[in-house]
This record gives C-alpha cells, structure tokens and sequence, in this order.
C-alpha cells in the first residue's frame, strides 16, 4: 500500500502523487503517463467509487459536449439495434427511465423483457 495522499494544489488542480504536477485529470494523467488505470489508482490510495478524480471544470465540460452532440439519444437509438428485443419504437416514460441511469431491474416494471442481455 502506498503511503501517499492524493492533494490538490491552491488552484484546486490534483498534485499526481507520483511526480508532484499538478493536472485537472488525475486520471487521464497516471493512465498516459504512469501507466496505471482508473481501478489501480482508487485501490493504491483506498479512494471510494465516488470520489471524483477530475476537476468539476472537466466534468461541466465534458457533460455540455455530450448534450451538445446529443449522446444520450444515439446511445438509445443504437440500443434498439442491438440490446433491445424487440424493433418497437421505446416509450417516453423508457426514455426518460434510461436517461436518469435506471437499472436492468428497474426497467423490466415498465415492459417485460425489455432487454436481450
């Protein structure tokens, strides 16, 4: 187990505990730079699921884009290609339900079998 503590600096960027940068993805950084993954690293410094390992300028960023380019409508239309059953057209209420990040369990209450996984 490492000793070291993961910091941020007086800018509110994350200090790499490796080599002492200080970058706005701690993340993408020890994954191109340390060779060491998402999973490795909240292991090596016991961090929980929900501690957040980027910057929330990253995260707002990140989040606008994809509203922008209107992810999470392509990923409910390639859905009906390959992880639906059926080739019906999905309800609003489903839509809604797999936007807000509902569960397999959660869904099967709106329609049986909704799912071919």
């Amino acid at each position: 187990m490492v000793n070291y503590k993961i910091r941020k600096d007086f800018n509110g960027l994350f200090i790499c505990p490796f080599c002492n940068e200080s970058f706005k993805s701690l993340v993408y950084h020890t994954r191109q730079k340390h060779n060491i993954n998402k999973k490795e690293l909240r292991l090596m410094f016991n961090l929980p699921f929900n501690y957040s390992l980027e910057v929330e300028s990253v995260k707002k960023n990140r989040s606008e884009k994809a509203l922008f380019y209107n992810m999470d409508k392509q990923l409910i239309k390639t859905g009906e290609k390959t992880r639906f059953k059926s080739n019906r057209k999905l309800t609003t209420q489903e839509i809604k339900a797999i936007s807000r990040g509902h569960k397999k369990k959660e869904l099967n209450t709106y329609n049986k079998n909704f799912f071919l996984l």
